[in-house]
């Protein structure tokens, strides 16, 4: 039981999180953002931190990977 919580507790996102990583969302419909590619100028999106949200306007959208 105790490996079973380990590797849960390891897969959390709030565990995530406080590693420096960050959950993006487009604002209004909640949509997770994974690319670059998906956004463009002008769009509203919010950024969840380990400690609260940022509310972001894209101002540029940079390369690719």
């Amino acid at each position: 039981m105790a490996k079973w919580a380990a590797t849960f507790d390891a897969l959390s996102p709030l565990k995530t999180l406080g590693r420096g990583y960050a959950i993006v969302t487009r604002q209004g419909d909640e949509h997770l953002i994974q690319s670059a590619e998906t956004v463009k100028i002008g769009d509203r999106i919010t950024v969840k931190l380990r400690a609260g949200k940022l509310g972001c306007l894209v101002e540029a959208v940079h390369g690719f990977i």
